[in-house]
C-alpha cells in the first residue's frame, strides 16, 4: 500500500480512447495497457448510461483501485490486466441483471467493484487467496461509499477462497450452488489449478448459473486443458469471442487476443429434463430461489 500524497489516477478510458477508436494501431494499443500496468492508481469511469435505471444514477461514478506493481513476482493479482478492462465492457453492454456475483481470482478488484457499483448485481462476492487478500479489501474500503444498495446494505464483500480447498472456504456469503453468474480474468495460468478451478465452479455455480472466462493465452497447456476437460466437470463451454468484433468498445479485444469464455451447465434433453429458460426477477434473483426462500 502507498503512503503519504495520494498518485494521480490513470482512467481506463482517458489512456485507451483514441486506441479503441482506432484498432489498427496495435503498438499503441500495447503501450497504452503497458502504461495502466506501471502506476499505483488505475479506475474505470462507470457513465451513466452504463448503470441499471432506477433509483439515483450518477452522472458518471469513477472506481478506483491500488495496484501492487511490485508483487508480479510472486503472484498475479497486482495488477489489472487487460482482460478485467475488457469483461467490463462486454457485461456492461449487456445491460441484463447478473443476480450473484462471484469472482474467482479476483485480483485488485476492478471487475467486480464496477459491477457493484453498476446497480446490475443483486450482490458481489470477490475472491482471492489470502496473500493478495489484504489489498483486494483496502481497494473495497477505498470504494466503500459506492456500494450501498436501497437498504443501505454493502451490496459487495471479498473473502478467501482457495481452489485446492473450496468446500473449506465456503463459509458466510460463499455457499455452495449460490451463485447465478461468476465471472474470472486471466485465471487459466497452471495446468495444476485448471481442474481444481472447474471443480470450484462446478460447487459454486446455481444450475441454470454462466459463467464468464475472459483470457489470454499465457499458458498453451493450461488452456488447452481447460478445453479438454470442461465437459468432464459438468460444463459446456462456448468460445465467444468473435462477439467482441460488433461491440465498438470490445472489439480492441481480438486484436490483444484475448478469448472470451462461456461455460454454462450440460442439461438433460430428454423427457426428464428439468433445463429451463433463465429468467431474473427485479431484484436479480432468479424465480427458482424464490420459491426455495417461500418453502422456508
Amino acid at each position: 500500500m502507498t503512503t503519504g500524497k495520494k498518485k494521480a489516477t490513470l482512467i481506463f478510458q482517458d489512456v485507451t480512447k483514441d486506441q479503441q477508436q482506432n484498432s489498427a494501431d496495435d503498438e499503441a494499443l500495447s503501450l497504452a495497457f503497458f502504461e495502466l500496468a506501471n502506476v499505483p492508481f488505475v479506475g474505470y469511469r462507470l457513465e451513466a448510461s452504463q448503470q441499471r435505471k432506477g433509483g439515483k444514477v450518477d452522472e458518471s461514478i469513477v472506481v478506483t483501485v491500488e495496484q501492487d506493481t511490485t508483487a508480479c513476482g510472486n503472484h498475479t493479482g497486482g495488477i489489472v490486466w487487460e482482460t478485467s478492462y475488457l469483461l467490463i465492457n462486454y457485461l456492461l453492454q449487456k445491460s441484463q441483471k447478473l443476480g450473484r456475483v462471484l469472482e474467482v481470482g479476483a485480483g485488485c478488484g476492478l471487475l467486480g467493484q464496477v459491477l457493484a457499483a453498476s446497480g446490475w448485481c443483486k450482490q458481489v462476492v470477490l475472491t482471492e487467496t489470502e496473500e493478495v487478500l489484504v489489498n483486494l479489501q483496502a481497494n473495497l474500503e477505498r470504494n466503500a461509499t459506492l456500494f450501498q444498495n436501497k437498504k443501505k446494505r454493502p451490496v459487495i464483500n471479498a473473502q478467501k477462497l482457495d481452489w485446492l480447498a473450496y468446500e473449506k472456504d465456503a463459509i458466510d456469503d460463499i455457499k455452495k450452488h449460490s451463485f447465478d453468474t461468476i465471472v474470472g480474468t486471466d485465471v487459466v495460468f497452471a495446468p495444476s489449478l485448471v481442474e481444481p478451478l472447474l471443480s470450484t465452479l462446478s460447487f459454486m455455480a446455481r444450475d441454470d448459473a454462466v459463467v464468464y472466462l475472459c483470457l489470454q493465452v499465457r499458458c498453451e497447456d493450461s488452456h488447452q486443458l481447460l478445453l479438454d476437460t470442461a465437459a468432464s466437470h459438468g460444463w459446456k463451454l462456448c468460445d465467444i469471442s468473435q462477439e467482441l468484433a460488433s461491440i465498438p468498445d470490445c472489439a480492441w479485444g481480438l486484436q490483444m487476443e484475448c478469448h472470451l469464455i462461456q461455460l454454462t451447465r450440460i442439461q438433460d434433453d430428454g423427457a426428464g429434463s428439468t433445463k429451463k429458460k433463465r429468467k431474473e426477477t427485479d431484484d436479480g434473483t432468479p424465480p427458482s430461489s424464490k420459491k426455495r426462500k417461500k418453502k422456508k
